[in-house]
């Protein structure tokens, strides 16, 4: 049986790997966003040292997850990205529109019958 002090240093070590294989994938992402042209290489180099920073407090236990959270929100919206609900919102408002336009195409088509008549 594993000792109290084996099993805490085992998730210990578990949780520095989760951290170090996130900011590697973050980091990833952020390069790869530079490389498509999503962000611009400053945004990239300040969005990668802003997780760094993170990470690094991450590391020593001074977990700042809403400040985190807070800088991609920021970031995404300078990028003008929208959120599932502006998405969601924009495709109701599309699917009234080609309502709209349905109606007024067939009331078109039957005064040009109409007009022919």
């Amino acid at each position: 049986m594993k000792s109290v002090e084996g099993t805490l240093k085992s998730i210990l070590l578990a949780g520095i790997g989760t951290v170090s294989y996130s900011y590697e994938k973050g980091k990833e992402l952020v390069d790869e966003m530079v490389k498509k042209g999503e962000l611009t290489v400053k945004e990239g180099e300040e969005l990668n040292w802003e997780l760094k920073r993170f990470f690094h407090k991450e590391k020593s236990g001074d977990s700042e997850s809403s400040w985190f959270d807070n800088t991609i929100s920021r970031i995404l919206d300078e990028m003008h990205v929208s959120t599932k609900e502006e998405t969601n919102e924009l495709k109701k408002e599309l699917s009234a529109l080609e309502a709209r336009v349905s109606i007024l195409e067939k009331q078109f088509e039957s005064s040009q019958q109409e007009d022919n008549q």
